[in-house]
């Protein structure tokens, strides 16, 4: 009788809501998804089977958001009483997340249309069939040919009421077309089974130039065209001449470095087996439980097959130079490998949540403020409700560092593959956010014993075409972060004047050119890489190293650094005096051992700084990409940013800040 009860009362209360949303559906909210664009490029097969079942994120508002701004403002400001006290997880409880009436009142929404919810940290997720979602969301759901696959989407914004839309920041996955994408290339022709093969008999010149006032710190060669391994990469960034804090070695111990990739094609064992053979060769400590595994975004221990990845056999060498490029820089950390279904966006927010709700404490190893992100898509678009996870993040002393991209300003094609997003310069998101780090790349030459020599801005014509180049510039709806005030009235390439409008990038880099790659080790053979995907991994293995250091000057007791970005605008003069960054600045006058550009497109100007090598058979221009620009007498630029760390100086520095 009380069951009966129970269910005549839940009908009525269904019926009721239904009754009262139903009546205000006349004020309305569109939310626009984040996959919409990718279904432009789409072939439209027919509608969806009205009967199949999908989920969908609904994604929760912070409370507060103007004081959470504030907060991270001052956070990052020498000058304020804040600095570097960040946010504790008691204090984002009661102060900015997600509204508990907030929750209920959507939950009960979806519930009193019959769907399924389950709450998931600042999101909601949304279980239905087809049709109950087109009539609820006011959308059209179809099938689609994309890459020669079959997937769903909407082809129009979700619409929602407008008393329940004051809680939702946005609406993801109602398509399952990966938004997401790797960042790494791969030797496409030719891959070797050692290291030795590798680099065998290959020719080597000096690369003799007039240098102006800028003087390189070694004779540069062109030994970095046959690729680095890991123990060459270590000397050419010189990571043995870091000093010992306290007599202790500075080489990651104690922190852990958390990876977040799509899933690829092997489990845990296969993995570590892949990276354990790139250790060998390149004497490196081995992985194994002791400072290794891999979970799911949920931070359950990972099981081959449980996610499903589009395009996994992509997502393999991705796994493999994340890991063995950050552990090549800090080789006594541990490292969390984490996965994803080809990193969807709600999946990452719930693997950030999952990491600060654990004290940054995951696959139980602690002290994990290190997170670094290969991945991202090529739109930046305005309404990024990821964006609100990676804000609180940072708030709690998080470093996440995202790859800038590989491509330019995304206004061309080339074999790398770059592909044209529109006419006009753009930048991707993740790296677009005020609330990462972004990365990107550099050209390297060493001198024939690998001593760094000279980084030159990544940016690659091959034969006479665009071929592939660091991404930067300004975002069209990112705000200027307060932090980036110092580089107000630079000028960033075909984007013209920075100013305190919108967030500019990139931050920083390291190595990413292909040419000057890494030789990683995957599938049952050596392969050179190159890419956003080299240059971050690279990066978060010295923030790690950073960390470990202001440990150790704090008594043991954790002073993670946070979001690294900052400091490179505010304590630039600093960091530049200390010699803690390696500034890019080109070679000039070529002399011999390279030659000028004489191949540039019709109209075309290269910079006097650009440079021709032969290449095997091709003809590769460095130091210019056709689309950005590295001007010198701005301490920033749109290629590389502030320039790349010198090690040895930016863990000593960065410690102490």
């Amino acid at each position: 009788m009380f069951v009966m009860r129970l269910i005549v009362c839940l009908f009525s209360l269904m019926i009721f809501l239904s009754t009262v949303w139903a009546g205000a559906e006349i004020k309305q909210s569109n939310f626009y998804n984040i996959e919409l664009p990718i279904l432009k490029n789409a072939k439209l097969l027919g509608p969806m089977n009205p009967q199949q079942e999908i989920t969908f994120t609904i994604w929760l508002k912070l409370r507060n958001k103007e004081k959470l701004n504030h907060f991270i403002d001052e956070l990052y400001d020498p000058q304020s009483f804040y600095y570097q006290k960040f946010l504790t997880k008691e204090e984002y409880d009661a102060n900015y997340a997600p509204s508990e009436r907030g929750v209920k009142e959507v939950e009960n929404y979806f519930i009193a249309h019959g769907m399924k919810t389950k709450k998931v940290f600042t999101t909601i997720q949304v279980t239905a069939k087809a049709s109950e979602i087109e009539k609820v969301l006011q959308i059209k759901l179809n099938n689609y040919l994309y890459k020669n696959k079959l997937f769903y989407g909407n082809v129009s914004k979700p619409k929602i009421n407008s008393e329940i839309a004051q809680y939702i920041s946005g609406i993801s996955d109602l398509s399952n077309i990966p938004n997401g994408h790797p960042k790494i290339h791969l030797e496409s022709s030719k891959k070797f089974k050692t290291l030795k093969e590798s680099q065998a008999n290959k020719h080597v010149e000096i690369l003799n130039f007039a240098w102006d006032t800028f003087s390189p710190t070694a004779i540069p060669t062109t030994t970095s065209l046959q690729g680095f391994t890991g123990y060459q990469m270590r000397a050419a960034y010189n990571i043995s001449s870091i000093a010992p804090v306290n007599g202790v070695t500075i080489d990651g111990t104690g922190q852990t470095i958390i990876i977040i990739d799509g899933c690829g094609t092997q489990g845990s064992a296969g993995i570590m087996d892949d990276v354990n053979t790139y250790n060998i060769a390149n004497s490196l400590p081995q992985l194994s439980a002791s400072n290794f595994d891999v979970v799911d975004y949920h931070g359950n221990p990972y099981t081959l097959g449980s996610l499903t990845c589009g395009s996994a056999s992509s997502w393999d060498g991705e796994i493999a130079l994340d890991i063995e490029a950050s552990h090549t820089m800090a080789p006594g950390a541990n490292i969390v490998l984490v996965m994803t279904n080809d990193v969807n966006n709600a999946q990452v927010a719930t693997a950030i949540n999952t990491l600060i709700n654990n004290q940054f404490t995951l696959g139980g190893f602690t002290n994990a403020y290190v997170v670094s992100n290969s991945w991202g898509s090529a739109y930046d678009l305005q309404n990024e409700p990821l964006d609100a996870t990676l804000q609180v993040a940072t708030g709690m002393g998080a470093s996440i560092n995202f790859a800038a991209g590989d491509c330019g300003d995304q206004t061309y094609h080339s074999s790398w593959p770059c592909a044209k997003i529109g006419n006009d310069p753009s930048i991707g998101f993740p790296a677009s956010s005020a609330y990462v780090t972004s990365v990107g790349g550099s050209s390297l030459f060493v001198d024939s014993n690998y001593n760094y020599a000279f980084e030159s801005g990544w940016g690659t014509y091959k034969n006479g075409k665009l071929y592939s180049g660091s991404m930067g510039g300004v975002s069209k709806w990112r705000s200027f972060p307060s932090w980036q005030a110092p580089i107000s009235n630079f000028t960033a390439g075909g984007y013209g004047i920075v100013g305190s409008t919108n967030r500019a990038i990139p931050d920083i880099a390291m190595v990413a050119d292909y040419y000057t790659g890494l030789l990683i080790f995957q599938g049952g053979a050596f392969y050179k890489t190159g890419g956003a995907s080299q240059s971050t991994p690279l990066f978060s293995g010295v923030v790690t190293l950073v960390n470990q250091a202001r440990a150790i000057l704090n008594g043991g007791a954790q002073r993670p650094i946070g979001l690294v970005a900052p400091y490179f605008y505010t304590f630039n003069s600093l960091l530049t005096n200390s010699k803690a960054l390696n500034l890019i600045t080109p070679p000039h006058q070529i002399i011999s051992g390279a030659t000028p550009v004489n191949n540039a497109p019709a109209g075309s100007i290269p910079p006097v700084s650009a440079f021709n090598i032969s290449v095997n058979t091709d003809v590769i221009t460095f130091n210019w990409d056709g689309v950005l620009s590295i001007i010198e007498s701005q301490f920033w630029n749109d290629v590389v940013g502030v320039g790349s760390p010198n090690p040895p100086n930016f863990v000593s520095v960065m410690a102490r800040l």
